[in-house]
C-alpha cells in the first residue's frame, strides 16, 4: 500500500531538508516510494511526478534526467547514511565496541528508512552502479575501511579484504533487515545481539 500523503510529510519532516527546495525533496521522496514499490524500470517519471504532487516538467527543473535524479538520490543516501552510521564512533573506544556501534547504527538506519534500504538493494544490483565514479565509492567506503585496518592493525579483527569483511560482517545483517521489511521475521533487540554476536565471530582473530 502507497504512503498517505500525511505520511510522506511526516517522513519528510523526519529529515533534515538542508535547504532542499520542497518540490525537489518531495521528488525525491516519491522516487524512493516508488522504487521500493516497482523497481526502477517500473518507475516512470510520470508515477514520480504524480506521487510527488509536481508537473511532470518540474522534475526536469530540478534533475536533467532520470539517471540523473537515481544518481543524486544514491548520492544523498550514501552521505546520509554515513552520518548515521559513525554518528557515536568515538577514537577513545576499544576497536570491538567501535565496530559493535557501527554495525548496529547501520542496522537501525536500514530499518528506519525502508524506502532508501530498497533503493540501495536495487541499485547495486543495476547498471546504475557503474555509473558512479570509483572516487565517489572510494570516498564513501574510506571511513569503513579505515576501522577496518585500525582493526586488522591492532590485530583485533584477522586480515581480511574490504569485500570479506563487506560480506562477513554487514551482509547478514542486510539479508534480515530485508526479512524484517517484507513482515518475515522481527529484527528486536535480543536478535540484533545475536546476529552481531555471529557477525563478530566471523571475523574476531
Amino acid at each position: 500500500m502507497a504512503p498517505t500523503r500525511s505520511q510522506r510529510s511526516a517522513t519528510q519532516q523526519a529529515r533534515p531538508t538542508r535547504g532542499v527546495p520542497e518540490k525537489e525533496e518531495a521528488i525525491v521522496q516519491a522516487m524512493l516510494e516508488l522504487v521500493a514499490e516497482h523497481g526502477f524500470h517500473g518507475t516512470s517519471t510520470d508515477m514520480i511526478a504524480s506521487r510527488a504532487g509536481v508537473g511532470a516538467g518540474t522534475i526536469y527543473r530540478y534533475f536533467a534526467t532520470k539517471d540523473e535524479l537515481v544518481l543524486r538520490v544514491y548520492d544523498r543516501i550514501k552521505g546520509d547514511g554515513a552520518s548515521l552510521i559513525f554518528k557515536s564512533d568515538d577514537l577513545e573506544l576499544p576497536l570491538r565496541e567501535r565496530l559493535r556501534r557501527v554495525w548496529l547504527n547501520n542496522v537501525h538506519a536500514l530499518l528506519t528508512h525502508r524506502g532508501e534500504f530498497f533503493f540501495l538493494e536495487q541499485f547495486y544490483n543495476s547498471p546504475y552502479v557503474k555509473q558512479v565514479p570509483p572516487e565517489t565509492l572510494e570516498r564513501f567506503a574510506r571511513p569503513m575501511v579505515q576501522l577496518l585496518e585500525a582493526a586488522v592493525r591492532a590485530q583485533v579483527i584477522r586480515e581480511m579484504s574490504q569485500a570479506e569483511f563487506e560480506a562477513l560482517f554487514f551482509a547478514p545483517a542486510r539479508t534480515l533487515v530485508r526479512m524484517h521489511h517484507l513482515g518475515q521475521v522481527v529484527l528486536d533487540d535480543p536478535l540484533l545481539e545475536r546476529v552481531f554476536e555471529g557477525c563478530w565471530n566471523a571475523i574476531r582473530n
